[in-house]
Formats: C-alpha cells, sequence, structure tokens
C-alpha cells in the first residue's frame, strides 16, 4: 500500500532476502518405508532410488521435485514484492534474470547435478532480476529474511511481523492511508487472514487477496531465477508469450518429459 501510494517515491531497488537453501549429505540409499509408495510419490520425476532425506519436508532442497528457497521462501516476498510495483498482472514480470552469482553446494554440468545423494539446490545467491520500468530485483541469500524497498524518497523493510525504515521513523500511520486503501488491495473484501479471506470469498464470490492469476506472475520469477542459477548465466523472459528466449537450453527447463506412466492425458 505505501509503494503502491507514492510514499517511497519512485522504486528504484527492491532486494527480496529469501536465505539459502540448507546443505547436507551424501544420504544412504535405503528401503522406503513399507506405508510409502515410492513410485507414485515421485510421479512425473525420474525414477531414482529412495534416500529419506529427498522424501516429504526434504524434498525442497532438490531441484528434481523443487527450486530450493527460490520456490520456497520466494513463493512469499517475491509475491509480496511484485504485488507492490504492480507487475503481478498477467503479461507482467522481469525480462532479464541473472543468474551468475550463484553457488551450489554440489557440481553441476549444464544445468545438472553430477551426484544424486545430496541436497542440490543453492545455498548462496545473489540473482537479479531486471524489469521493463527499470526496477532492479534481487533475489539474495546475503539479506535479511523479508523485502527491502529503496525508493527516491526513504527505504522500508517489512517481513511478517517486522517493519522499519522512513515509515517508522517519520510516522506513517498517521493519516497517511486509511481502511478504504486496504480494502482496495483487498478487491474489495475487507482486511482479514487468508483463510477467512479464502472462505469469504467462496461465500460472497470474487478473487481472494492472493489469487492463482497474479500469483503464476511471482512464481514464474522464483522458477526463473532457479534456471539462471542453476545455469550460471543470464537468461531473457518474454512475459508476455511466458517462455525464456534466444536460449534454447534455458527453455528446456520450463517443462520436461514425464515419466512413462505419469503423463499428461490429451483429449
Amino acid at each position: 500500500n505505501m509503494v503502491q501510494k507514492g510514499l517511497l517515491g519512485d522504486i528504484e531497488k527492491i532486494t527480496v532476502g529469501i536465505n539459502g537453501s540448507p546443505t547436507g549429505g551424501p544420504f544412504p540409499i535405503v528401503d522406503p518405508p513399507k506405508e510409502l509408495d515410492w513410485n507414485s510419490w515421485l510421479g512425473q520425476a525420474p525414477k531414482v532410488d529412495y534416500r529419506e532425506k529427498r522424501c516429504h519436508y526434504q524434498f525442497r532442497w532438490w531441484y528434481e521435485y523443487s527450486g530450493g528457497k527460490f520456490t520456497d521462501w520466494g513463493a512469499h516476498h517475491v509475491d509480496i514484492a511484485t504485488w507492490a510495483i504492480k507487475q503481478d498482472k498477467e503479461g507482467m514480470g522481469p525480462v532479464k534474470i541473472d543468474g551468475t552469482d550463484a553457488k551450489h553446494p554440489v557440481p553441476y554440468k549444464d544445468g545438472y547435478t553430477t551426484v544424486d545423494d545430496c541436497y542440490n539446490t543453492s545455498h548462496d545467491f545473489a540473482i537479479k532480476c531486471s524489469f521493463a520500468n527499470g526496477i532492479e530485483m534481487t533475489i539474495d541469500s546475503r539479506s535479511d529474511n523479508g523485502v527491502l524497498f529503496e525508493g527516491t524518497k526513504g527505504r522500508m523493510f517489512v517481513s511478517r511481523g517486522k517493519i522499519s525504515g522512513t515509515p517508522i521513523e517519520e510516522n506513517w500511520d498517521e493519516g497517511k492511508f486509511g481502511p478504504e486503501d486496504l480494502q482496495r488491495l483487498y478487491k474489495g473484501k475487507p482486511q482479514e487472514g487468508h483463510k477467512d479471506n479464502f472462505y469469504r470469498c467462496i461465500r460472497e464470490g470474487g478473487l481472494p487477496v492472493s489469487d492463482v492469476f497474479s500469483h503464476v506472475q511471482a512464481m514464474n520469477t522464483c522458477h526463473l531465477a532457479a534456471i539462471a542459477a542453476r545455469l550460471g548465466r543470464e537468461i531473457e523472459w518474454d512475459p508476455k508469450a511466458e517462455k525464456i528466449v534466444g536460449d534454447d537450453e534455458a527453455a528446456s527447463f520450463a517443462v520436461r518429459t514425464r515419466r512413462e506412466g505419469f503423463d499428461i492425458l490429451k483429449v
């Protein structure tokens, strides 16, 4: 709300702090629990031996199933950043994603790990995302967890339960905005928790504050950051066509061949 009302002036830079993925391994091959159908759990992903740390919560730290912190915390904070600068509509998003400053805990070749027994998502990175409007957003493992907006009139850091910077120093909560501003952000609904907002939209109609359509743009950015990090280079994105351009290898990471038996039926 503060960003969209221009209280920070023109936004020049955003830093999205999401921490780095944990490192770990090598993990041994073991028998899956008898109550787990490992083949079905893998689904479309490549068939591999069962290692306990590949499954359940730890699946986040394997690119075969997730995007590490890019899609874990990134889903939360990149969403806030793109929402604030109004880059959450169809056809919007970054045009360049620079993954040259990214390290991984295991060796890589052509974007794929050469070992299969360790966590493999990036643990140390600063991915620069450039938007057509000139704003640069860095998705960073080295900054505090949260979003730092820097504009021509001030800066603001915000995370869960915390806000600091110019708004606090200058007491912006005194008459700078009212409940109607928040209602606008909530698409005409009152400000409330996500679950209550979701239930309200089921009863009354309308889109929830975090709807699937706008979140596509945020998740595109998260996945693009992971792809750029894996390849260790800059890639270009056409947000209107929703595709990586000028780099066939990078574009190949947008979709993979599904394992036999888990393909999507065409009708």
